[in-house]
């Protein structure tokens, strides 16, 4: 294939994933606004702009596959209906050197895409939740990744961290209570330990519970230091690769579940790449023998090829939470399942001709 014509099927596909982007991101926008309107009245239309540019960001991370996908598939038809496709196959281009320029725009795309999510798309989707619940007092599913209190274990006691205060539960090796102590503030000290304020503490070593106060008090706990207590709460998916690693090793430190904290790792490369593997098949089936080269056809192919790649990172995403699956086949196996799927038919494309 001659440069030229590499560049002009590389312009086609381009020219076609920024029009589906387009067309997705805006019904989707419309539609949120829509559906949240009466949410939004009595409130600054400042706010409402502010929102609605992060969701913008936090949208493009989340839609760009499918758009890449759609651009695959309309990009053929096009060909298809100019009767360009045909003149191709004339001249003795094969199915897989029509799909290379396609993959070559995809795979940079989905690159990109990893890049985009990591230092625009999830602060944004942080900057959402923070808006949502600031300006307009609306929490939604933020409550399940912002409790109001903390469980931690670590070694043989349990701390429950809470906005008022810290408890301290203290196990013996049969994992009775042996002691729990309360207190309004717990701070590192620069030797190691902990200082506590306002602590009430009791006793149950001796089956009976012995209670004691104090203004101030110094405590040391063997497997805790204040690194330990770095854990913070939020959304896995809105921190960055080197908090999802920080985090992991103190979550798993403290015997805290990990599972969402690896999908989410796992996913900020996966998912972008799920756009050029759309791509692929999606132009597997626009290569296919006696396919009409309607738009229609195209829209309803990738919609298909879109519902089977979000039922797959479902039904994946559900058995890693049940501990079904290792969160690494429930991240790339999907992704992998659809790529065979393309290359087959691809393949199957190229030996019939």
């Amino acid at each position: 294939m001659s440069p030229t014509l590499r560049r002009y099927l590389m312009r086609l596909y381009l020219g076609s994933v920024a029009l589906c982007a387009l067309g997705v991101l805006s019904i989707f926008l419309v539609i949120d606004f829509g559906d949240r309107l009466k949410l939004y009245v009595g409130h600054r239309a400042s706010d409402v702009v502010e929102l609605y540019v992060a969701k913008t960001c936090v949208t493009v991370g989340q839609l760009m596959p499918l758009a890449m996908l759609l651009g695959a598939g309309l990009a053929l038809t096009v060909l298809a209906r100019r009767g360009e496709l045909r003149a191709m196959k004339a001249l003795g281009i094969s199915p897989a050197g029509i799909v290379a320029p396609l993959l070559l725009c995809a795979v940079p795309l989905g690159v990109g895409l990893m890049a985009f999510d990591e230092w625009v798309a999830g602060p944004a989707s942080a900057r959402v939740d923070r808006l949502m619940i600031d300006r307009f007092g609306i929490w939604g599913d933020a409550r399940y990744y912002y409790g109001a209190q903390q469980w931690l274990r670590l070694g043989p006691d349990v701390f429950r961290l809470t906005p008022y205060g810290v408890t301290v539960f203290q196990l013996a090796p049969d994992f009775s209570l042996a002691r729990r102590t309360d207190a309004k503030t717990m701070t590192p000290l620069p030797g190691g330990g902990f200082e506590l304020t306002a602590v009430r503490a009791r006793d149950y070593a001796e089956a009976a519970a012995h209670q004691r106060t104090a203004e101030r008090e110094e405590a040391r706990f063997p497997n805790a230091d204040g690194r330990a207590f770095s854990i913070r709460p939020g959304r896995p998916e809105q921190m960055s690769s080197v908090e999802l690693s920080e985090q992991l090793a103190l979550r798993r430190n403290a015997g805290l579940p990990v599972t969402r904290l690896q999908l989410a790792r796992h996913g900020r490369f996966s998912y972008p790449l799920l756009g050029a593997v759309g791509a692929l098949l999606a132009a597997g089936l626009a290569l296919r023998r006696g396919r009409t080269a309607a738009l229609t056809v195209a829209l309803v192919e990738g919609l298909g090829v879109s519902a089977a790649m979000w039922g797959l990172l479902v039904v994946g995403r559900a058995l890693a939470l049940s501990e079904r699956v290792p969160p690494f086949v429930a991240a790339w196996g999907p992704l992998l399942a659809l790529a065979a799927l393309g290359a087959a038919l691809l393949s199957r494309r190229q030996v019939s001709g």
